[in-house]
């Protein structure tokens, strides 16, 4: 008994231990030590998809990107960089457009002529968390995995037009066959969709009357995790077996897919639970409102209010809110799995329909099912194209017989940069420095022995935003890959990726845990396990996620220097505090750029804690929402100023009101224009008082060097005149275009009152547009008769996909480059062109409706084309400024406010002098949408270390 008693003991002291982290910094007199403590840092809820493939939130790639290196880096301005001085996997990078082989001075795009190629020259000392080198294997397996046709996952880089891409992808040289291969693959996606909806839809009516819900057919999905963190669902599920019995599963030959609807069925049931956690975490956090906070009290509550079980009631003061005692008043958190098994059920089998058809599953499954016909079409057809042949390095430039290693020819770099004799190349990056590199000498294993590899990309024509989609973090080929696909890698028709195989990618997803070469690798809380040994649960325990210290982050300081013509590395010259100045040193020195804290502590909590759980002590840093509120306690509470310090800097997105041109009662430009003309942009500053805020008159990030200088007042600025003049002048013209009708200050569509929808993404009222909109409805409801109505929408989202909301509320995230084509050019694929009614704007049918629309969408489409065929910054902001202009005439976005983002850090914990937090543009430590204060977390350090 005793000994029981002395166990249970031990266990509680453990448990102790395991906490004291979280909540040390309360004391703020205790001395932390970089050796021992740990680093915590709030993070909003992660997925827990970790790889770095297939991680798709924001929140699971900023704990995929603290363990990985990409090939290049960024300066605060967005400027790419890479050598020594930079954790990039580049020692050096040049982009060379060749307008016109047969002309060195031709300075035009010719179609079909002029390509452009990037080389990138690898550092050759680099090394992952586990000690293997990182070398061109691991860039070249991961290019070929994103370039593969069963990849499913957020890198769009198969968009980029690489030379030989699309013959390799389809296994076919044929230019017409290639482009009807990819919709032929949709078609059949589509076509095994429609099978699966017409089973479950003849079932439906033949055996339950069109009525599952009277039947109490109800499906039940559970799962388990393996020490590996993958899950393994079982399924109960009438619906299922009655499609397995009606609609048993057949064979595949050689000539045609097998069908198997029942494990078709089972497929989309798990990946409509995975979205119903997914509507979980985005909806954490967002009752802690005025209107909500004391009707809904958690996140389960929450997540059941957003999907529709707590119903809204008109309240006393006339507003629609849920009841104070609906009947999931007593659930909390801990009902999380029941609360989302709740809504599976109800939805499943009875709602099967639209959650194929409607749902976020829908896009899903029309992916998955699209490649898995890709892996049909391959097993037939795969072999007739070895490689992409735009992608080559080094060993097949050095070959005696191009063809033994094949590689066209033309593929070679040209003499002006390689020098096949003396076996280097000469790289001019883009600040002008010319430097020559000895290309790679290999012993008998393939090991490096001196010189660099180089791989080198070649795409048609000019795209400035493709050196982004190559800079990718090189994945170790020895962690993701297979046994059988690493022994057979060569470079040249062997890349460790099994081609066109689903199967390939449904084992890589496995990899769970994430591996690279970046500053921290993944560990348990102790920071004792890393590798093969550690498990999942102990990485990531649903509230915390552990790293320690990569030993070998150092190797990425390495280089090469020309004069002395010797491998080198380099640490930071401290004597320079001011810049990030660097010096060549040994090996063992280099080591001084490993990370300065030992172990880093991802600590789970929802946006709306984030302020608090920094009060609390339970993290030292943190970017809670900028609200009034905050920014006033930081900057007026006694006690906060002495314990945080924060930065504000603009957010690298603008939010914005969009209308459906495609919507019936908005066809007409001219009612656009009288919505447009009702928007009063200065209320959003309402909601962003004191700055935090400003307003935008063109539709991007004005934090973006293509966004228009000089820009003071709205294209359709705010009609607040007696008459609102301007507002009836445009419906007024309307009416003559014969789209509308009126009857002294009524309008009306098709004999009845204007009536739309304005819609507001999320589940409350405390959103920066909803009084922007609500003013927008009561301007155009008391004066000119239409009935148009304000809500809010948790689905909105969703439905925006699809192109089916009217007027809307929302927020763009921007990239780097400013590139126009997914969002607004007239041959994008992207959804996104949905929510403008292109889909009806660009249907031959519509061509008279839409004569006006169509035609600025040509010329909008022009401008885009054109900004994409120079790398020249100025000449591409001066085209993006007219294509803006065409923008605002279509009249289908309002942009609205560009907003900031607050770094909150406790400065008794975490030694400021260590992150980046200058607002000085001349400084190197200047925090801009490219660089926060944490973009060096390698050498954050606590305070008062020796």
């Amino acid at each position: 008994m005793k000994k029981l008693r002395l166990t249970r003991l031990l266990a509680v002291i453990l448990a102790v231990i395991m906490v004291l982290p979280l909540f040390a910094a309360c004391n703020k007199n205790r001395k932390y030590d970089n050796e021992k403590d740990q680093l915590v840092v709030g993070l909003e809820e992660p997925d827990g998809v970790f790889n770095s493939f297939f991680a798709t939130s924001g929140n699971d790639t900023t704990v995929a990107g603290t363990v990985a290196a990409s090939m290049i880096s960024m300066d605060k301005n967005a400027k790419i960089v890479c050598g020594p001085e930079y954790p990039s996997v580049a020692l050096d990078f040049m982009q060379k457009v060749t307008y016109d082989p047969s002309n060195p001075n031709a300075t035009e795009v010719i179609d079909g002529v002029t390509y452009t190629d990037y080389y990138f020259v690898l550092k050759n000392k680099v090394k992952y968390s586990d000690g293997t080198p990182l070398t061109i294997k691991d860039v070249l397996f991961t290019y070929y995995v994103y370039l593969d046709t069963s990849y499913i996952g957020s890198s769009t880089m198969y968009s980029t037009d690489i030379i030989g891409l699309q013959a390799y992808r389809t296994q076919t040289d044929d230019e017409n066959a290639q482009e009807n291969l990819d919709y032929q693959m949709l078609q059949s996606a589509v076509s095994r969709r429609n099978s699966l909806v017409e089973a479950y839809k003849d079932i439906k009516k033949n055996e339950y009357n069109d009525n599952l819900v009277a039947a109490n057919l109800r499906d039940e999905l559970s799962y388990t995790v393996d020490d590996d963190g993958v899950r393994h669902y079982t399924l109960k599920s009438t619906m299922r077996d009655k499609i397995r019995e009606e609609y048993p599963a057949t064979q595949g030959s050689e000539t045609e897919m097998g069908v198997d609807l029942a494990a078709d069925y089972e497929y989309v049931a798990q990946t409509f639970y995975e979205e119903l956690e997914t509507d979980y975490s985005n909806n954490m956090g967002a009752w802690d409102t005025d209107d909500l906070r004391d009707l809904i009290l958690n996140d389960t509550q929450m997540f059941l209010y957003a999907e529709g079980f707590i119903a809204d009631e008109l309240n006393d003061q006339g507003q629609w809110r849920p009841p104070a005692n609906h009947q999931y008043r007593d659930w909390t958190d801990d009902d999380k799995e029941r609360a989302i098994n709740l809504v599976f059920q109800n939805k499943m089998p009875n709602e099967f329909e639209s959650i194929i058809t409607a749902w976020g599953t829908a896009m899903t499954v029309l992916d998955q099912f699209k490649a898995e016909a890709y892996t049909f079409y391959l097993e037939a057809n795969k072999g007739n194209v070895p490689n992409i042949s735009g992608i080559t390095w080094n060993k097949q430039w050095l070959a005696d017989d191009p063809a033994s290693v094949y590689l066209d020819e033309s593929m070679v770099p040209g003499s002006e940069i390689f020098n096949k004799e003396a076996k280097t190349i000469t790289i001019t990056n883009d600040n002008g420095v010319t430097t020559t590199y000895p290309l790679a000498e290999y012993d008998a294993n393939g090991n490096i022995v001196s010189g660099y590899e180089v791989i080198k990309i070649r795409i048609n024509e000019v795209d400035p935003k493709a050196v982004y989609n190559f800079s990718i973090s090189p994945m170790p080929m020895h962690i993701y890959s297979q046994q059988e696909q690493i022994d057979a890698w060569d470079g040249l028709t062997n890349f460790g990726v099994a081609m066109g195989s689903i199967d390939f990618m449904t084992d890589m997803r496995g990899i769970t845990i994430p591996v690279g070469a970046g500053p921290y690798q993944a560990s348990n809380a102790a920071g004792t396990v890393t590798g093969s040994s550690l498990k999942y649960k102990d990485f990531f325990t649903g509230t915390s996620v552990y790293f320690v210290r990569n030993e070998y982050f150092y190797t990425l300081f390495s280089g090469w220097d020309s004069t002395t013509q010797t491998e080198i590395y380099k640490k930071r010259d401290m004597s320079k505090p001011d810049e990030f100045a660097y010096v060549i040193c040994s090996e063992e020195d280099a080591k001084s750029n490993n990370a300065k804290i030992k172990r880093y502590h991802y600590y789970v909590i929802n946006s709306m804690r984030m302020y608090s759980s920094l009060q609390a002590g339970d993290i030292h840093y943190a970017t809670p929402s900028a609200k009034q509120d905050t920014v006033n306690d930081l900057n007026v509470n006694k006690k906060s100023r002495e314990q945080f310090d924060y930065v504000l800097v603009d957010n690298l997105g603008y939010g914005y009101i969009g209308i459906n041109a495609g919507q019936k009662g908005l066809e007409n430009v001219h009612v656009r224009r009288a919505i447009a003309h009702s928007i009063d942009l200065q209320l959003f500053l309402n909601y962003y008082p004191g700055g935090l805020a400003e307003i935008i008159y063109r539709s991007m990030s004005s934090v973006s060097w293509a966004y228009p200088e000089g820009l003071t007042e709205a294209y359709y600025p705010y009609d607040n005149t007696a008459n609102r003049d301007k507002i009836r002048a445009e419906l007024d013209l309307a009416v003559a275009d014969g789209y509308l009708t009126s009857v002294g200050n009524a309008y009306y569509y098709n004999g009845k009152p204007l009536k739309l929808t304005f819609t507001i993404s999320g589940d409350t009222q405390d959103h920066p547009a909803y009084q922007v909109l609500y003013n927008a409805a009561e301007v155009l409801n008391n004066n000119f008769g239409t009935d148009i109505t304000v809500k809010t929408d948790i689905s909105a989202l969703k439905k925006l996909a699809t192109g089916s909301l009217q007027v809307w509320a929302a927020a763009w995230s921007s990239t780097v480059d400013p590139d126009m084509y997914q969002v607004y050019h007239e041959d994008s694929k992207a959804t996104s062109v949905w929510n403008w009614g292109y889909r009806e704007i660009l249907d031959d049918s519509n061509a008279t409706l839409f004569s006006y629309e169509r035609g600025i969408i040509d010329v909008l489409s022009r401008y885009i084309e054109e900004a994409r065929t120079t790398l020249d910054q100025n000449s591409r902001a001066e085209t993006y400024e007219l294509a803006l202009e065409e923008v605002m005439k279509l009249c289908v976005e309002i942009p609205t406010y560009q907003r900031k983002n607050l770094f909150v850090f406790n400065k008794n914990v975490i030694d400021a002098d260590s992150l980046l937090t200058s607002n000085d543009s001349e400084s190197v430590k200047q925090v801009t949408p490219y660089q926060d204060p944490m973009s060096r977390v390698w050498e954050v350090s606590f305070v008062n270390q020796d």
